[in-house]
């Protein structure tokens, strides 16, 4: 079920159980992993949707659909998921519209991410940079 909030901080727990001797803060690894790679990702998706390049909106959505599924954005995993279900016919009309909204979802999973390494991050962790 999609909600409105943007984190489901359940898979965040998840992964904390994952967390071992070997994996010290592995759920803000993830997190950080996710934080520092989807700018990139997002400027590949506004790019692909100016121009028009189903093929390369497809790639880089299926990135920030799998990226964000693996840190609980659920709705932006559902805004991407549409996108690319749409993306398989091969012409996406709206894409710079679902871009827009995508991007919009992700300022938001940013900011809660954020906070939640805030709150969750042992002392001394790396925090990802802001872009």
């Amino acid at each position: 079920m999609v909600t409105d909030e943007p984190l489901d901080e359940t898979v965040l727990e998840a992964l904390r159980r994952l967390q071992s001797e070997a994996r010290p803060n592995f759920p803000s690894m993830i997190v950080g992993l996710f934080l520092d790679t989807a700018p990139s990702v997002l400027k590949e998706l506004e790019t692909a949707a100016l121009g028009g390049e189903v093929s390369a909106l497809r790639a880089a959505n299926h990135r920030l659909l799998s990226g964000s599924a693996a840190v609980g954005a659920v709705r932006l995993s559902a805004l991407c998921h549409d996108f690319e279900l749409i993306g398989r016919t091969g012409v996406v009309p709206d894409a710079a519209e679902r871009v827009r909204a995508i991007v919009a979802e992700y300022e938001r999973v940013e900011a809660a991410l954020r906070t939640w390494l805030t709150r969750n991050s042992e002392p001394g962790a790396p925090t990802p940079a802001r872009k």
